[in-house]
């Protein structure tokens, strides 16, 4: 490679290209590509393309035109905010995928006389794996943190009040790859509530100090009923989630991987936002008001049976969130934009 970006090939390998030199390496991947997409089949051919700015003009003008062609949009990679860049792309692809329900809302919206093209498909599936709570004589619930979307400090008062108040539950504050800047923020912000709100007592387990007058301050600080903890992918959350018993998700959007960890592990959810994974007083509670949490932690603490009935209705919901029924629904909206009808 010269500078200013200019390739030249290697005499002993210029059988494997068509010219001498490139203008730069895109120049180069083009010729390759072209090749392999001439290689394949064009008849019914489907291709699915991951959005990003950095390839999408570059793959949609040298993919045959008569092929179906599928946009995917994941929000890690595709902010929603980016949403109206998608206006050049649409007319060149059949088929919009997002990965969330508000994105799909929010599409729709801008795009109303495309908004047929755009559907949602989860980008995770269910898998029954079910938890261990049970083998717990402790409640232990697990507060979904968003940095992102910020953390309101009435959520936050809601549940600690009910951990006070219920001296056998137990919390565990869970992040995504947050920076320890933010983890030691929250810590102090819920040190500090605590303080101001509560006694430190309410929020302690029963330990037996074996007579201690001074019992050490690390063993003071093992005796608190909540924890912090910082995964860093998603193998952690499963493990984080064995034995608890209620999550708690009072984002303004709650965390799409841990809603379908919970249903595959059987555990209810609280939310404050309606999505299709969770059906309120089935296998979990949709709240109007932050302040009714300790209504929704009561209803699904107290009662075996109702505890039991959200369980079974979790495994209705994995049911409708398989791989296989991943499959079927893509195959119909296949088929609906290849032969312009429903099957």
């Amino acid at each position: 490679m010269q500078d200013g970006g200019r390739i030249e090939v290697n005499p002993i390998f210029a059988f494997r290209f068509q010219k001498e030199a490139y203008q730069d390496m895109g120049d180069l991947i083009a010729e390759f590509f072209e090749k392999k997409i001439a290689q394949l089949p064009e008849g019914g051919a489907t291709y699915f393309l991951p959005a990003c700015d950095q390839h999408n003009d570059f793959l949609l003008e040298r993919l045959p035109h008569q092929t179906t062609k599928v946009l995917s949009l994941f929000i890690g990679r595709n902010p929603q905010e980016q949403l109206p860049q998608l206006a050049d792309l649409l007319p060149k692809v059949d088929l919009v995928l997002v990965d969330r329900e508000d994105t799909l809302r929010l599409a729709q919206s801008a795009f109303s006389e495309q908004a047929t093209k755009f559907r949602h498909l989860s980008p995770f599936d269910t898998r029954l794996e079910l938890g261990k709570s049970q083998t717990r004589k402790e409640s232990l619930l697990y507060y979904q943190l968003d940095f992102e979307q910020g953390i309101e400090d009435q959520a936050l008062y809601q549940v600690l009040h009910f951990l006070s108040e219920n001296k056998d539950t137990e919390l565990v504050f869970g992040a995504f790859a947050a920076s320890q800047e933010e983890m030691k923020q929250l810590e102090t912000r819920v040190a500090e509530m605590i303080t101001d709100q509560f006694q430190d007592q309410e929020l302690e387990k029963e330990v037996d100090y074996q007579g201690a007058e001074n019992p050490l301050e690390d063993n003071r600080h093992q005796s608190k009923r909540y924890s912090f903890v910082n995964m860093q992918d998603e193998s952690e959350l499963i493990k984080q989630l064995e034995f608890v018993r209620l999550i708690v998700d009072l984002n303004s959007q709650p965390l799409l991987y841990t809603q379908i960890a919970g249903i595959s592990a059987g555990i209810p959810q609280i939310n404050r936002v309606k999505t299709e994974y969770v059906s309120h007083q089935k296998n979990g509670y949709l709240l109007e008001n932050t302040a009714d949490f300790a209504q929704a932690a009561h209803y699904y603490l107290d009662s075996l049976q109702v505890w039991n009935d959200a369980l079974i209705h979790s495994i209705e919901k994995i049911k409708e969130h398989t791989g296989e029924q991943f499959l079927i629904k893509l195959e119909k909206w296949l088929e609906e934009v290849t032969h312009g009808k429903e099957v």
